[in-house]
């Protein structure tokens, strides 16, 4: 409802226009939300519940969809995630089963479903004192909502002209999105009104070829070829009989002159009609969420048939999320820690997405994710599982201490990740520039430390932001871009080796900034030198002279990696 132009100028000169609330405790609305006589409605329901009875395809697909939906066994549980208890009886589920004396529990949640699912609205009062004795339905064209600048205060019920306020905790109402703004956004928006116009059209053109066939219409035009031909009732009459025998039996018609036939086909506008109820189709299925194949009209295969039905059926579980609320909130009356749902498990047509889930289920478990977590991560936490509780507890458990383990990997590791820099088989160094210079240019103005980091294959995890905690450069800046230089890199692999004194990294180190430099000579087509093993092994390989590979002792040692003088001195100490 638009405001007036005298409403827009009065609130304009209104004193409180445009008070600026800092803590707002309650939302306060204007002046044309006080309606104590009921929220007019922009589309009728009643009107929308007529194209139930007065449209057939809109009946189908109205009643295929609340009927499959209705259909479903309800789970009622109580908790949630691992807590979560299915409860096989109970007071809620004799509610459900029979609301009222008179309605059974699928005629009622059929009806409330189609009432939702035209009108954008249904409304169930509960009868009883404290708790329900029984729920039923109210027609969406007898209610209405009453509300004053606090929003909603009553629901005002109209039935053959006596009318009652129920208060907004005696009716459960369900609603769809609305486009609506003021007090109307309270009712939702219904299938039926985005789809007036098409499903008049189509009425229209029933009525058309309704009243053309009981007219009747001729299907062939015979005349002579001859326009001075004459042709008196007798010959008319004779030549008309022998065509309806040649059309009914077949055979030759003799005549004894020319006959000129033209048949009489569909006229464009019929056409049009006919275009224009298909589209009209369309565009029921596409608002109702439910294919042409699955009201058995032909599909072009099988594929597409398929397809259809598992998209009609994810249309359902969409449409279930609001009816589940919808329950809940009818099953809290009587267990406030009741929860309601649909159970889609034996919809066959979803078996191919929850084998999909089941697949990315074993995935989950196989990179350390518990059985029950992988389940309900993927929406199937109701999934009955074979370990038991202690089974489940240990195996969390041991996934706890991976799970750290690997957190803790992660803060002392001290090799850089692979960045797929650019290479480069120029010297490294070809104008002897100081190496200060070089490393005070990769660091730049704003000391890069990251970039720096990614110029060497190992950095100190606790000393990132100083040069000293870095070791084995292997690129430095090249036209302004950080490139990786073949020498360098073999420099460093030599000095993994051991070569110059070596670096004094741990062994885990060594291998890991092995394994990146050796990425890098992937890029130049090269096998990377092996990485030798370190001094003190059972067979050491890296003594000066061959054949000096006596045993020796590395009990009294407190480097890592023996330089030469060192390991010749225990050589011949030990002789």
């Amino acid at each position: 409802m638009k405001d007036s132009f005298f409403q827009k100028i009065i609130r304009v000169f209104s004193p409180g226009y445009g008070k600026v609330k800092d803590k707002p405790k309650q939302l306060t609305h204007g002046a044309t939300w006080d309606s104590p006589y009921g929220v007019r409605r922009t589309f009728d329901p009643l009107n929308a519940l007529s194209a139930f009875a007065g449209h057939g395809y809109t009946n189908a697909a109205a009643s295929r969809a609340s009927e499959d939906l209705s259909a479903l066994p309800l789970v009622f549980s109580i908790g949630k995630g691992k807590k979560e208890q299915i409860i096989d009886r109970g007071p809620v589920h004799d509610l459900f089963e029979q609301p009222s004396s008179d309605v059974d529990g699928f005629s009622f949640r059929e009806q409330i479903t189609l009432d939702l699912i035209m009108t954008g609205n249904c409304y169930v009062l509960w009868l009883g004192v404290s708790k329900p004795v029984s729920i039923v339905r109210l027609h969406p064209e007898e209610v209405k909502v009453e509300t004053d600048n606090k929003g909603l205060k009553y629901y005002e019920w109209n039935s053959g002209g006596e009318i009652t306020r129920f208060p907004p905790e005696r009716i459960i109402h369900g609603k769809q999105a609305s486009w609506q703004k003021g007090p109307q956004s309270l009712y939702g928006t219904g299938a039926i009104e985005p789809l007036s116009r098409e499903i008049t059209a189509d009425i229209n053109a029933q009525k058309l070829v309704s009243d053309a066939s009981a007219k009747g219409r001729p299907d062939v035009l015979l005349y002579p070829k001859d326009p001075a031909d004459i042709w008196n009732s007798e010959r008319r009459r004779q030549i008309s009989s022998q065509y309806r025998g040649l059309a009914s039996e077949g055979g030759a018609l003799v005549l004894s002159g020319q006959i000129e036939m033209r048949e009489l086909k569909l006229s464009p506008r019929e056409m049009e009609f006919e275009a224009a109820r298909v589209t009209a189709r369309q565009s029921i299925s596409a608002v109702f969420g439910v294919p042409p194949s699955v009201l058995g009209l032909p599909t072009a295969n099988y594929a597409t048939s398929r397809q259809q039905a598992i998209n009609y059926w994810q249309v359902q579980q969409k449409r279930a999320i609001r009816m589940n609320h919808l329950y809940t909130k009818i099953g809290r009356l009587l267990d406030p820690e009741i929860n309601v749902k649909h159970d889609f498990s034996e919809i066959d047509e979803l078996q191919d997405v929850r084998s999909k889930k089941l697949e990315r289920i074993s995935l989950h478990i196989a990179h350390g994710m518990s059985a029950s977590d992988a389940y309900a991560y993927e929406g199937l936490k109701d999934a009955p599982l074979s370990m038991n509780k202690q089974e489940e507890q240990e195996q969390e458990e041991e996934s706890k201490i991976l799970n750290d383990y690997v957190y803790y990997l992660t803060l002392t590791r001290s090799v850089p990740d692979f960045h797929n820099l650019p290479v480069s088989s120029e010297p490294y160094n070809p104008t002897d520039r100081k190496k200060s210079e070089i490393e005070d240019e990769i660091l730049g103005l704003n000391e890069d430390w990251e970039r720096y980091k990614k110029a060497h294959l190992w950095f100190d995890n606790e000393n990132q932001n100083t040069k000293a905690g870095y070791k084995l450069p292997i690129a430095r800046m090249n036209d302004g871009v950080l490139t990786v230089f073949r020498d360098k890199l073999g420099d460093a692999i030599a000095a993994l080796n051991g070569a110059r004194g070596g670096v004094d990294i741990s062994d885990e180190d060594r291998r890991q900034a092995w394994n990146l430099a050796a990425q890098y000579y992937q890029k130049f087509e090269e096998e990377p030198p092996p990485l030798k093993k370190k001094v003190g092994d059972e067979n050491p390989t890296n003594f000066p002279q061959a054949g000096d590979d006596l045993k020796v002792s590395l009990r009294n040692s407190e480097h890592q990696v023996f330089d030469l003088n060192y390991a010749e001195n225990i050589k011949k100490k030990s002789s």
